[in-house]
Formats: C-alpha cells, sequence, structure tokens
C-alpha cells in the first residue's frame, strides 16, 4: 500500500520537499548572520573617543610607545572548530574563542594586526592627554638611553571574544529562530594588557596591568558587535592608564641636565703672526727713514714679508 499526504504527493516525496525547505531556511539563516558582516569593521584606534588633556606639574619632552609585545596565553590563536557541535540535534550551543585577528581576517581585513592597534590606541589617548610634547611609536624596546624621552611599553595579555554558539538544541533548523531574532550567540569580550613606564636612562618607573570585560550578545542584524565592544572596552581602561602615566611622571627624579658642549677657542697663533709682521713691516719702514735701506731694498723686502703672511 503506497501511503500519500494530503497534497498527494507520495511520502518520501514529501519528506525530500520538507527537507530542502529546512536546508533553505538554515541557508537563509546562515546567509542572514553573514550578510550583517558583509562591510568591513572600523580599527580600535579609529573608534576610541579620546578624553581630553589632564594637567601634569613637569615638562616631558617626549613619551615613545613601543609596539605591544604578545602575552595571551592562546598566542593568539582563536578555537572555533567546537562550536560547530550545535550541529547534532540536542547540543544547545558550542563555545568559541574569536581573536580580533581572526574576526577582522573574515571581514576580508587579512593585514590586520590588533597589537598594533593596540598601540596606536594608546600613543593617541596619551597625545589627546597631552603628557608629553610628543607622543609617538618606538619599535625599540630594550634600556636604550635618550636624554627627555621615557618609554612606555606594552604586553599584551587577552583580547579575546569567548562565544557560545546557539542553536537551542534544533541543529540546523536553530537558524529558523535567528531569523526571528532570537540571538545567535551569548557570551564576553575580554581586553588586557600591562604598561611599563621607564625613565630615559632606563630605569624603570611603574608597572601596570589593566583589564576591562563586557558581556556580549550576538544577532543576525546587528552587525560586528565584537569590534564595536573592542573601543568601549578601552575607554573604560584609558582613565586608568592615564593616571598610571601621569602618577609615574610626578614621581620621576628630575633628569640631570644635558653636559653643555665645550666652546672652542679661537686659536691665537694667527694674530700672533699678524702682530709679528706688522712689527717687521715697521722696523722695515724705520730703517727705510733712516736711509739704511734704500727704496728698492725696502719695496723687495716689503713684499717678501707679505708673501709670507
Amino acid at each position: 500500500m503506497i501511503i500519500r499526504c494530503k497534497c498527494g504527493a507520495r511520502w518520501m516525496e514529501c519528506r525530500r520537499q520538507w527537507v530542502r525547505k529546512m536546508a533553505s531556511i538554515a541557508a537563509a539563516g546562515g546567509l542572514a548572520v553573514y550578510g550583517s558582516g558583509c562591510a568591513a569593521p572600523s580599527a580600535m584606534s579609529s573608534s576610541v573617543q579620546y578624553s581630553g588633556p589632564v594637567h601634569l606639574d613637569r615638562d616631558v619632552q617626549a613619551i615613545h610607545v613601543s609596539k605591544a609585545q604578545e602575552g595571551r596565553p592562546d598566542g593568539g590563536e582563536s578555537s572555533i572548530a567546537l562550536g560547530f557541535i550545535v550541529f547534532i540535534p540536542g547540543v544547545p550551543f558550542g563555545p568559541q574563542k574569536f581573536t580580533p585577528e581572526r574576526y577582522f581576517a573574515n571581514a576580508a581585513m587579512m593585514g590586520y594586526d590588533f597589537r598594533d592597534d593596540l598601540t596606536q590606541t594608546v600613543i593617541r589617548d596619551l597625545a589627546a592627554a597631552g603628557l608629553a610634547r610628543s607622543v609617538g611609536y618606538d619599535a625599540y624596546v630594550g634600556s636604550q638611553r635618550e636624554h627627555g624621552v621615557y618609554r612606555l611599553e606594552l604586553t599584551l595579555k587577552q583580547g579575546i571574544w569567548n562565544r557560545n554558539f546557539t542553536t537551542y538544541g534544533c541543529s540546523f533548523m536553530g537558524s529558523y529562530w535567528w531569523m526571528l531574532g532570537l540571538p545567535v550567540s551569548y557570551g564576553n569580550v575580554q581586553l588586557a594588557f600591562e604598561a611599563t613606564l621607564r625613565a630615559p636612562d632606563g630605569k624603570e618607573l611603574g608597572r601596570q596591568l589593566f583589564a576591562a570585560s563586557t558581556p556580549l550578545t550576538e544577532s543576525a542584524y546587528v552587525p560586528h558587535k565584537f569590534p564595536k565592544r573592542l573601543p568601549l572596552l578601552y575607554q573604560q581602561i584609558s582613565p586608568d592608564l592615564r593616571r598610571f602615566v601621569q602618577d609615574c611622571l610626578k614621581d620621576a627624579p628630575p633628569e640631570p641636565e644635558r653636559p653643555a658642549v665645550a666652546a672652542v677657542q679661537p686659536s691665537t697663533s694667527a694674530p700672533a703672526v699678524q702682530e709679528s709682521a706688522g712689527a717687521r713691516l715697521e722696523k722695515l719702514k724705520e730703517l727705510k727713514d733712516k736711509g739704511i735701506l734704500t727704496d728698492e731694498e725696502y719695496a723687495i723686502r716689503r713684499q717678501k714679508l707679505v708673501d709670507e703672511l
């Protein structure tokens, strides 16, 4: 006996149509998530709203900020594969870890360097704070000495999106819930880095860890929530970082004056020669006036003396 459904199609054909429909819904949901991130996100350094200047009682010539060193536990590696267990029916969520580098690469920004972005953010922040006459990038890390230049060394400790990818236990059908507005994932974003300020002579003035975190619920219709959280986290850290640098500079011992370059004393040999030659010319003239030298002899000796000068 052949079982037929109400539409008149055979049961197996109806089943195939149902599977195709669910697959198209899942694909549409995936496209909604992917399509929401088609526009490239902005770097953190260009998205932070920097505060105004702070007061410092001393004049600082320059602060050079070195590129942030890698200090993350995972070394900047993402962990994504485990999250796809959500497509097993009955599994509610799958944990994932996204670094900024991986996320920006997915958004077609392959050359993005989060450590450099963090460094540029700190440079712009300290420049806006007016803590020195000039704040710039310094690629050198170490105890190199330069008169009047303080060095800020950074180490990135954490920069991660802890993402719990969810299909609500419905496997591919879970994307249907995304399209209805339910979250695609839950989790949080963490940012942490260590700063060390050194005096011009290389002496360490202070070291401090700065950290902030915020929850993140991802939607299929609001793009780039992760990179948008990074500037907000830095803005939470910024007041403490400014205060740290300000206090270190206030407590720093005064820098010794740069030794003055000894002035070059003018040579006295030339005037001595000139005085000697002048005296000899006077003597020649006296000999001529007394009639000891003829006019011809006087002219010859005088010309010889002038040639020696």
